[in-house]
């Protein structure tokens, strides 16, 4: 804090928040226990050799894992599907679609 700065603190939801008039000075770095360090994202070990976003999505999931989403789509889609006049509009998903869900995200 610079001489003269005035301080005040928030006024009605948590009298915590410290709010300062002037800005802090750029020039002085700060302090290192206010810098917050974070990693990068990268693909475990087993996915680092994948060149392809799908490949590497691939090494995490496996048939079973789809086959559940799969069953418990159709499950959410049957009970969904009751509320509407028209049936015929209202199909079950596949292995294939739900790879392609993904493949899209």
């Amino acid at each position: 804090m610079y001489m003269g700065t005035i301080v005040s603190y928030g006024k009605k939801i948590d009298r915590k928040t410290k709010w300062t008039e002037h800005r802090r000075n750029l020039t002085v770095r700060p302090k290192q226990q206010n810098i917050i360090r974070t990693k990068l994202p990268y693909p475990k070990i087993i996915a680092r050799a994948a060149k392809y976003v799908l490949e590497c999505w691939n090494r995490f999931t496996d048939e079973v894992m789809l086959n559940s989403v799969v069953v418990y789509t159709n499950q959410t889609i049957a009970v969904k599907s009751a509320e509407y006049v028209d049936k015929y509009m209202i199909k079950e998903t596949h292995l294939d679609e739900i790879k392609a869900v993904f493949d899209l995200l």
